[in-house]
Parts: structure tokens; C-alpha cells; sequence
């Protein structure tokens, strides 16, 4: 059975689980035109160390974002994330599975305005 929620519906139950660091700060630096996509949970670091077998990753993106992929090299997996827009900006998630070792993963989101693509990385290190 597939079940599909609507925008609205999906900011509402995800208003309810997100935690933003820093959504009221300004992107600097960055041209205004082009999408862009920052990692801030669990860390700001390039790598992370956890002894669990998922992780939440989540951070900031531009409020023309309308798809959040994360891919993680090790297992060849791709998952969706989920966007919230929040005071002009967007907050996202996406829940990752690891295998043990070095997972790189990439975080890309693609704008609704054509805009095109930007991308993060980190490297989540799983130590069963």
C-alpha cells in the first residue's frame, strides 16, 4: 500500500520532528541565484564518528529547494529527504543507513525554480 501526502501535510508532520540549528542566520558568500545545501546535524565536521547503524543528517538549504537526496557511496544507496521552509529558508532531513566503516555521504537538492543543484558531504564513520 502506498500512502501520499500532500506539501502541506508533510511541513506539518515534519514541523513536529525537525531540529534546526541556525535557521534564522544568513547564507554568506554564496551566489543568491544558485541553490545551496549545508550539513549542520549531527555535526558542522567533515566526519563523524557513531556506533549506530542509521543516522539523521540534517541542515539548511534555500527556500527554492523542492528535493533532498542523500547518497551514501559505501552501500550505493540513495534515500529522500524531507524540506521544511522556515523564515525564508529550508530546513531538511533524511535518515541514512550505514555499513561498517567510512560511509561518504552526498546531500543534493535540486530547486524548484530550475536553478539546478548543490551539494554537501560528510563522511560518517560506523563502529559496531
Amino acid at each position: 500500500m502506498k500512502i501520499a501526502f500532500s506539501r502541506i501535510a508533510m511541513t506539518a508532520l515534519l514541523s513536529a520532528v525537525l531540529l534546526c540549528t541556525g535557521c534564522n542566520e544568513d547564507r554568506e558568500g554564496n551566489d543568491d541565484d544558485a541553490p545551496w545545501v549545508t550539513i549542520k546535524n549531527p555535526t558542522e565536521e567533515e566526519v563523524y564518528q557513531t556506533d549506530f547503524t542509521a543516522v539523521r543528517l540534517g541542515g539548511r538549504c534555500d527556500n527554492t529547494t523542492w528535493e533532498v537526496f542523500a547518497y551514501n557511496a559505501l552501500t550505493d544507496r540513495t534515500v529522500p529527504g524531507y524540506v521544511l521552509y522556515n523564515d525564508g529558508h529550508g530546513t531538511w532531513f533524511a535518515d541514512v543507513n550505514l555499513e561498517p566503516g567510512e560511509n561518504p555521504i552526498t546531500v543534493t537538492v535540486a530547486s524548484d525554480e530550475g536553478k539546478g543543484t548543490a551539494s554537501d558531504t560528510i563522511t560518517v564513520i560506523y563502529s559496531p
